[in-house]
């Protein structure tokens, strides 16, 4: 049986053989060494099959007769063929890398290995070679030909692991597997026949690793292949640069969030205070303008949360009256003096309390009705909200919201929910937009599971229609005050508690004073996390701290990992960050923080924050001294208007710094407080670049950046936004080349700072 068995191995080496070199021949090939390679041993390999299949059969009738001898020696001719060409396979792609180069080479490696052959099989065929049969069973050649062919193949073994060893570490791990797999698979069939003559293997291990080359050479720059290769280097560009838009929108969030800080937190307390009327209508104006910039940025960054699906749906309890109270009051205060009426209903089928996602179905209602404001010139807004009872604890939430507008046309329809697509602009020339809100809304109805309809009529209107299941619960708006967060708390009124807040930038904490100033708090401050520890370290009972992440030396995260540290730190600490992000909350949470709050700082977020942290204090303290009130900034005169026009001549935006500083007071304070911290920030950059500590390095330049605009001095944001992203990348030797420009920069100035404040 031994007989028809191994004439069965070769005769499926054979057609296995085969098959691949009519699918290799069939398709069509790159011009490559590789696949000249290939073809040879694709040849060389049927001619294995075919020599070793007749040599066994020939050789167990008749051993001695001249078909079996001739047999032998072509089967022999033929492995000495296979390693001669896998040596020279070897030789091309441990020393060159350029395919044109490789085909030269191959070229004329070819010729030198054909004379080879023609050398070797002639000596094979000269010298005599023995076929041993046993019992039908046993069978294998000697004599000086089969000792031929075993001393050059293991000469081209060593030459071609040779030459892997030293060259592994630069070839892809495809180019290496089909020498290595000849090695170990041909060793072990030898092995095998050594140990059991009776079963010949040494074609099939060799067919079988022609097959892997296939697959991991030829294969793998076949054209089909590379279109494979194409599309998964597509996907991967594709997750690259989704990746980079993130951090992009990551970094833009800061960068847009800081200034809209300083320009809503000034202006709402300028609001708060008495004022002439012709500034406080100025004053409102600026504050109009930054909120519907702040939307502008959170629509932006909403967008990019979706599409790289890190934005999430958050389901709670909510009350449904309290909802539609907002949206009637929003949309009264949006109309303000335009000369619309305004209709809302509200069905008695709607459960007082329901379960979902309450702030994103403000948002897109919101979305709607802020639309249905801007298109609509005459006539009326109409806010509807129903419910579709489904069954005991489900149901379809409607919002619908209609308008007399100017509607859309048929063919506009389809384009509706694109994103920064507008229509007829020619009519709507004066009605700002970006084209982002309606987008948004349809993405944030599908997150939530919902649909949305449109029913409009070019110049008379158009009907918005929202439905989104909701789980109805069996409870009261009594028994829901307590914990939903949509129900109207009473005004936090601070009573003496101890408020620490930590930011490197000044203009950040004045802000914050600004804001935190008329809750009857006792505030205290940090610019740096070393400052903050050992603040904590004399006065270890605050009742809130609010810590900034991104800081040089002690990031936020390092300082609260410190603080956690001590046994006798209980104090609440919360991140506060420009960072607005979809997932960085929960980022902030995990990491230990107790709360998050993003800027520009949002007053009703922060007063919500202060009731969850502070209020419930508030009744504990029966005895508290009474406060001396927070020291407004001095004022002064305005400056010369010589002394301005010193400033826009040294190339100062002092209309872009006033946007955010809000009079020339605030200007000049905030120019004495940058020129007494910015040797500390130059000595910072020279200790870190001397480092070579980028992280740090990053931090400095981020801080300095941001004292540069606030006080519009443009040339040294743009050299210190540079230097940010440079060392944030490590990239050392560029932060190195055009770091005495930023110097020079920072000096220059500084100086023209110094004369404007006369010092």
């Amino acid at each position: 049986m031994i007989l028809y068995e191994n004439i069965f191995i070769q005769f499926i080496s054979l057609l296995y053989i085969l098959l691949i070199g009519i699918v290799f021949y069939c398709k069509k090939k790159l011009e490559s060494a590789e696949n000249y390679i290939f073809r040879n041993l694709v040849i060389v390999g049927i001619f294995s099959a075919i020599f070793d299949m007749v040599s066994i059969a020939t050789a167990f009738e008749n051993p001695n007769s001249a078909f079996a001898i001739f047999s032998a020696k072509g089967y022999l001719i033929t492995l000495i063929c296979f390693a001669l060409i896998y040596t020279e396979y070897a030789i091309i792609i441990t020393n060159v890398s350029d395919n044109e180069t490789k085909i030269k080479q191959y070229k004329s490696i070819r010729s030198i290995i054909f004379y080879l052959i023609v050398i070797i099989s002639m000596a094979i065929i000269l010298a005599p070679t023995y076929i041993y049969v046993k019992d039908a069973h046993i069978m294998y050649s000697y004599g000086p030909a089969t000792t031929i062919t075993y001393i050059i193949g293991g000469f081209c073994i060593l030459v071609w692991m040779s030459l892997l060893i030293v060259r592994a570490k630069d070839l892809p791990a495809r180019k290496i597997v089909p020498i290595v797999s000849v090695t170990a698979l041909g060793g072990l069939a030898t092995m095998i026949q050594l140990f059991n003559p009776a079963f010949l293997l040494i074609t099939a291990f060799l067919v079988f690793c022609i097959t892997i080359m296939y697959f991991s050479v030829f294969a793998y720059e076949n054209p089909d292949f590379e279109i494979v290769k194409e599309l998964r280097k597509a996907k991967n560009d594709a997750e690259k640069a989704n990746h980079a838009k993130t951090d992009f929108l990551s970094d833009m969030s800061h960068e847009l969030r800081t200034p809209l800080n300083a320009i809503i937190g000034f202006s709402h307390s300028l609001l708060e205070q008495p004022l002439e009327p012709e500034v406080k209508e100025d004053i409102e104006d600026i504050a109009s303008a930054s909120d519907t910039l702040l939307e502008l940025v959170n629509e932006i960054l909403d967008i990019s949360k979706i599409e790289s699906d890190r934005f999430e749906i958050v389901n709670v309890e909510y009350g449904v009256p309290k909802v539609y109270k907002y949206l009637v009051t929003m949309t009264q205060g949006r109309i303000g003096d335009k000369k619309l009426q305004f209709i809302h209903k509200y069905s008695n089928d709607i459960p007082p309390v329901l379960y979902g996602d309450y702030v994103r179905i403000k948002q897109v209602a919101v979305n709607l009705l802020t639309n249905a404001i801007k298109y609509t010139q005459k006539g009326y807004v109409q806010l509807e909200m129903d419910f579709d009872k489904l069954d005991e604890e489900t149901g379809i939430l409607i919002i619908r919201v209609k308008d007399t507008g100017m509607g859309f046309k048929e063919e506009d329809l389809k384009k509706l929910f694109t994103k920064f697509k507008r229509f007829d602009t020619k009519k709507n020339i004066n009605v700002e937009g970006t084209g982002l809100g309606l987008a948004l809304t349809k993405k944030l109805v599908d997150l939530m599971g919902g649909t949305i309809h449109v029913d409009s009529t070019y110049g008379e209107g158009t009907t918005f229609e929202i439905k989104i299941k909701q789980n109805i619960l069996n409870k009261s708006l009594e028994e829901l005050e307590e914990t939903d967060p949509s129900i109207t708390r009473e005004n936090f009124k601070g009573n003496g508690q101890k408020v620490l807040i930590v930011d490197d930038n000044s203009v950040n904490l004045k802000v914050a004073k600004r804001l935190l100033q008329k809750y009857n708090l006792k505030l205290d401050f940090a610019s740096s996390g070393q400052e903050c520890m050992d603040k904590v370290e004399e006065n270890n009972n605050y009742d809130l701290i609010l810590l900034d992440d991104q800081m040089p030396e002690m990031t936020g995260i390092e300082v609260l990992e410190k603080l956690k540290k001590k046994e006798d730190f209980k104090t609440p600490v919360i991140a506060l960050t420009a960072n607005a992000l979809s997932g960085v909350k929960e980022k902030y949470i995990l990491m230990g923080f107790d709360g998050y709050l993003s800027k520009p700082i949002d007053k009703i977020l922060l007063e919500e924050l202060l009731l969850d942290f502070l209020g419930k204090e508030t009744s504990k303290k029966e005895e508290v001294e009474e406060l001396e009130p927070v020291e407004e900034t001095t004022t002064h005169e305005i400056e010369p208007t010589g002394n301005i026009a010193y400033l826009e001549e040294n190339g100062f935006d002092l209309k872009k710094a006033l946007e955010t500083l809000v009079d020339m007071n605030m200007y000049r304070e905030t120019a004495k407080d940058i020129l007494k911290d910015y040797p500390n920030k130059l000595e910072k950059l020279e200790e870190y670049l001397y480092k070579e500590d980028m992280k740090n390095y990053s931090a400095v330049a981020h801080a300095l950046k941001g004292d540069a605009r606030y006080m519009g001095m443009t040339r040294l944001a743009d050299l210190a936004y540079n230097q940010e992203l440079l060392s944030r990348d490590n990239r050392i030797e560029f932060v190195k080349d055009s770091y005495d420009e930023l110097i020079e920069q920072t000096h220059k100035d500084m100086d023209v700072l110094r004369k404007f404040l006369g010092e």
